[in-house]
C-alpha cells in the first residue's frame, strides 16, 4: 500500500511542479527561475537542464520519485505526508472522471 501512495504523491508532485501555477504563483515563479520560459504563443519551453525537467511531467517524475523513496525510506513516517498528496491525486482524478470537461469553472 506504501508504494501506491509514494507513486501516486510523486504523480501529484510532479504535476503541481510542472502544470499548476500554485498560490501566490509559487510554481510558475519556481519554474520561471530553473529556466522555464514560455514563447510568443505562450508555449513552454526550457533554457537550461533543470528546466527541462520542469517542463514534462514523466521527466519531473523521475527526480520527484527519487526524492520521494530518498525521504521516506530515511524516514518511514514522512508515508502521512505522502498520503495527503496521494489523496490530491486520487480526488483530482476522480474529479476529471466525474465532470469530464464539463465544468464551468474551466477545469
Amino acid at each position: 500500500m506504501h508504494w501506491i501512495i509514494l507513486a501516486l504523491a510523486t504523480w501529484r508532485i510532479s504535476s503541481l511542479l510542472v502544470d499548476e501555477d500554485g498560490p501566490r504563483n509559487i510554481f510558475m515563479k519556481l519554474r520561471s527561475k530553473c529556466g522555464v520560459k514560455y514563447n510568443d504563443l505562450n508555449l513552454r519551453y526550457a533554457d537550461s537542464v533543470l528546466g527541462e525537467y520542469l517542463n514534462c511531467v514523466w521527466c519531473a517524475s523521475y527526480v520527484v520519485g527519487a526524492i520521494i523513496i530518498t525521504v521516506y525510506l530515511l524516514f518511514p513516517a514522512s508515508i502521512y505526508v505522502f498520503a495527503a498528496f496521494a489523496f490530491s491525486a486520487v480526488s483530482m482524478l476522480a474529479d476529471k472522471q466525474l465532470w469530464r470537461g464539463n465544468r464551468k469553472d474551466g477545469y
